[in-house]
């Protein structure tokens, strides 16, 4: 599984995961500057509260850990 989820402003923000289990690697893309940073691994199954790293529109990448 994969998520990409689109925030538009700098703020905190929740993913619901209750249906995905096991851990996910995470990755936020900055929008305005063009550039990826690396976020600690998200654990599914539960709803998760994710904050946004930088100011500005931002997209967070989940994808399932092998």
């Amino acid at each position: 599984r994969e998520y990409l989820i689109f925030q538009h402003e700098k703020g905190e923000f929740t993913v619901n995961l209750k249906d995905a289990p096991g851990t996910f690697q995470a990755e936020w893309f900055d929008v305005n500057r063009d550039r990826t940073l690396p976020a600690k691994a998200v654990e599914g199954g539960a709803s998760r509260t994710f904050i946004t790293p930088f100011p500005g529109p931002a997209v967070l990448y989940l994808r399932k850990a092998n």
